[in-house]
Order: C-alpha cells, then structure tokens, then sequence
C-alpha cells in the first residue's frame, strides 16, 4: 500500500516488518515520486482487478423504440450516434433486425420478451403461449440473447398477481425457462433487469437487493443478468455503477452482465448533457469489465411519459444526445488504472495533486479517519474500490483477546457505526493488526471477527435501503433480523429463535433451516444447517 506524504511524494509501506522491528513507527516506509508511482501504475495496468468472462467485449448500446416498430428516425439516430447494440423488445418487426444489421454489419443485437402483463395473473404455460410467437420471428431472424419478462419486482410488472415475492417469482422464471430452452434451444436467456431502488408501497413492495436475494435458483440458472440503472447526475451514475454493477460483478463474476436499460431521467436536464453523462457512462461500465453491452433509454417513443430520455423527438428531430454520443471518440480514453491492481493508503498530510492521482485511476484508497478522500475518490474514480478505516486506541478492543468474543464483537461495531454512518466507502476496516499471543487468543480474534463480518454484512445489506441500519430502542443499538423468521436480536447476541414462544411456520425453530443469506453490498453468504441461525 502506499501513503500521501506531500504534494509531491508518496510513501510505499512495507507491511512484512513484524511489530518489534516497526517499534511504533507504523512500518517501514520508502520515498518514491508521484510521477514515478503514476508510472508504476500505468505499466501495472495489464494486471486486471476482476477478468471478465471469457469473449466479453464491451458495446455501446441503445434500448429500441418503446412501442412498435422502428421508425426512420430511429435508424438515423442508430447510425449518426454510431451504437454498437440494441435492445429490441420481441414486438419489434424482422425488419427492424435486418435493417439495424445492414447498417452495421457487426452490430450487437438482444431483445426484451416482452408481454403487458400488469394485474393480470399469467401463468408460466401461459407466458410461454402469448410470447412464443414473437421469440420466433426474432429467434429466426438470428436474435439468441433473450430477457425473460422485465422488472418483476414492481406492481405494473405482475408482481401481487403472478408471484407474490421474489421466491415465487424465481419458481415461475425456472418454469419459464425450462419451456424456452425446450422451444428455442440455441438461446440465450437473462434474468430480468429489476427496478434499482427501496420500498415504494403501492408500486415496489420489494427492495430491489431483497427481491433478487430470493431468487438465487433462478440468477444461477440463468445465461446472463439484466441490470437497470437510473442517475440524475454524473455524481449518482458514478455511485450506482460502483453499488450496482460492481455488486453483481462481485457476486456473479462468471455472469455477464447486459444493462438493458439505463438513463438521466430527469426532465430538468440539458440533453447535451445527458449525452456527456452517457458517453462517461460507456466508458466507465467498459473499465469495469464483463459487462456486455449497455443499452441506453431510449431512442424513441410515443408515450409523453418518455420524452425526456427519449432520443429523438416523435416529429423525426434527432437530440443533442445523438451528436454527443457519435462524438465520443474524442472524449478521454478511459483511465488506464482503472485495470491496475495498485492501491493507495492515506493517512494524513497535505495532497495537493491527489485529485489528478486519482484520475490514473488506481484500483483501490484506504483511507484512515478521512471520509472526504472517500467522497473525492468516488467522484473522480468510479472504478476505484475504497476502504474506511477508523483509529481507536489500540485499534483493538480492550481485554487482550478475552470475554465472550461476540458480546465483544457487537459492542465493538456499534461503536463503529458512528464513524460509519455517512460515509460511502466500499468496505470498511474494524479493526488493525492483530497479534494474539497465543493459538487460544487467534482463535478467539477468529471468532470476533466473524461476528464483525455478520454484522457488517447485515448493516451492507440495508445500506441502500433506508438512511441506516434498522434500530431497535435507538439508532445506537442494532438488531440483526432472521433471514428465516422475521426475529429481530441486538447484534452481539446470538440467533435465538427457539425461544420464541409461537414460532412462525417454516421458522428456523420448527424447521432446521438450510438456506443462504446473500447481501448487495459485499456478495458475502453464509449458510446455516443448525436447529438455531448462529452457524
């Protein structure tokens, strides 16, 4: 890891001394230049964070008009704005898909299996009957990339009358499925893109990291995974393509991943500027690796509703948005850093020119008490993974590795929350350097720290679904949910489910449970098989 040390110098920091030879002072540190660094980084750039799936080559796409075929305008906006893909929805013509190919031979083509299925409850037979036509026409005309139905975690999109959460509904994509690939055998089919976001009743009853939690079997099953991302600023794109992307990249990392829809929603929003956005959209999602193609909302539409993300008018009149896309050539090459493995340690100091470090794009900033280096490095380097760290006395609880290590371990986070709160990191550190005296000692660190990843996991898992950690008498004090029952226990206790006095049905008392507990912050499971949910 490497250290700021002035506007001009870093510190590389030698992590093998021992504790005795660093004698408090913190590691063996050497000067070396930052412009000597900035070069190390970029000769380091062959060294990817994540390789992608084997034959992924990323493609700068477009989602094909919302409604019916393509019109002229349509293809002229494909054309000028220079787009690699399209995402079609199977309602589209044969001749959208010749005409889309005559106009570049190497175009990337995938479609949305699309059926209006609002309220109504259908079937997986039935899904199959209504829709196989349209697969077809496209399927012959040489479409193999198929998503299987569209956002399943909204009220609009079936969800309360299909499927009644994202477990039934991970049953009825397995069905579906299995008829597809009986019907069309040289297909390929994604699991769908959800709608990014928390609880909205009335329109969301699920959280989106909730609802794909569920569907395990069904993500597993798939050929790939659909993703869809909304930002109003470069800002949220940046923050999104990190908690998003990066999320599924780290859980699914043999998956490859199509963004079937993203956009700048927002009416208030210059469309020249939305094509900027666009263009660093590309551009950063291809730094990411393994994404296949992102398909941007949307080229046309009659629905007023659309007009803002529209790309095109529905009077034939192209927007900025396609001039400043088929320009994007001349926009900056992706940082070359953002495929290195070099990191940087801050700890203290000036760092005048941190920010064009940053623009290298190293692979990872820890920070140590530091929460703006965080956000600076979110801003400037959305391909840059960031840990948080705190100092506390010690940076070790007290006791010298003694007392129940799980009280200890709850007690010891709660703390941390404080510090955690508001900051945006991607991983944050407990605790630093360690150094039981003893086996009997490690193991007890052994124990604490998986403690602290339980409940670090947990706090993940709700970070993007409400402003903090559900709380119990106080925010201060954390409860941990049961994955199986709904029990809520404060962390640093143990699951005790059985002493519930009227479990739930099909609750970890009853039943013993074997399941999975995955969260959308770090891709960490665990799994129990216990009569309790402490394994």
């Amino acid at each position: 890891m490497v250290g700021a040390d002035d506007a001009a110098t870093f510190r590389v920091h030698d992590p093998l001394w021992t504790p005795a030879q660093r004698a408090g002072r913190g590691g063996a540190y050497l000067p070396i230049p930052a412009a000597i660094l900035m070069g190390a980084q970029e000769g380091a750039s062959l060294y990817p964070v994540m390789d992608p799936p084997p034959g992924e080559t990323f493609r700068a796409g477009l989602h094909w008009r919302a409604d019916g075929a393509g019109q002229e305008a349509d293809f002229q906006a494909a054309q000028q704005s220079r787009i690699e893909a399209v995402f079609l929805l199977t309602s589209a013509p044969p001749a959208d898909v010749h005409r889309l190919r005559a106009q570049r031979g190497d175009i990337y083509l995938a479609a949305r299996i699309f059926l209006a299925m609002g309220g109504r409850a259908i079937a997986p037979a039935q899904f199959l009957t209504d829709t196989a036509p349209d697969v077809q026409r496209l399927y012959d005309a040489g479409v193999r990339d198929f998503q299987v139905h569209n956002e399943p975690n909204l009220i609009s999109e079936s969800y309360g009358a299909s499927w009644s959460d994202g477990a039934a509904f991970a049953a009825w994509f397995l069905d579906v499925l299995g008829r597809l690939r009986t019907a069309f055998p040289e297909a390929r089919f994604g699991f769908p893109g959800l709608s990014p976001g928390p609880v909205i009743p009335g329109v969301r009853p699920e959280a989106m990291w909730d609802f794909l939690e569920a569907c395990g079997d069904a993500v597993a099953a798939a050929d790939w995974l659909g993703v869809h991302q909304y930002f109003g600023s470069e800002t949220e794109m940046a923050a999104g393509i990190r908690d998003l992307l990066g999320v599924y990249r780290a859980r699914w990392p043999d998956k490859p991943l199509l963004v079937t829809e993203f956009s700048n929603p927002r009416d208030g929003v210059d469309k020249a500027e939305k094509g900027r956005q666009y263009v660093a959209y590309y551009r950063h999602v291809a730094a990411l690796g393994g994404v296949r193609a992102a398909f941007a909302f949307v080229v046309s539409a009659s629905h007023p509703g659309f007009q803002g993300e529209a790309w095109r008018a529905e009077d034939g009149t192209l927007s900025p948005i396609v001039r400043t896309v088929g320009a994007r050539d001349q926009a900056a090459p992706p940082p070359p850093a953002t495929r290195s493995k070099l990191g940087v340690h801050v700890v203290s100091g000036p760092r005048d020119g941190f920010g064009d470090f940053l623009a290298a794009g190293p692979a990872l900033v820890k920070a140590v008490d530091l929460p703006d280096v965080i956000a600076e490095t979110r801003q400037k380097s959305p391909a840059t993974l960031t840990v948080y760290r705190t100092r506390k006395p010690g940076d070790l609880p007290a006791g010298d590795f003694t007392g129940d290590p799980v009280a200890v371990a709850g007690a010891w986070m709660a703390r941390e929350l404080d510090a955690w709160r508001f900051v945006t990191a991607d991983y944050f550190e407990p605790v630093n350097e360690p150094d039981p005296p003893t086996p009997a000692k490690w193991q007890w660190l052994d124990l604490f720290a998986q403690e602290c990843l339980r409940i670090a996991d947990v706090w993940g898992r709700n970070w993007r679904s409400s402003p903090s950690p559900v709380a119990c008498r106080s925010r201060r004090s954390l409860c941990i949910s049961c994955p199986r029952c709904g029990w809520r226990r404060p962390a640093g206790t143990r699951w005790r489910c059985t002493s519930m006095a009227s479990p739930a049905p099909g609750c970890c008392a009853t039943t013993p449970p074997t399941w999975r507990h995955a969260t959308g912050s770090t891709g960490r499971s665990w799994r129990s098989t216990a009569s309790t949910c402490r394994s």
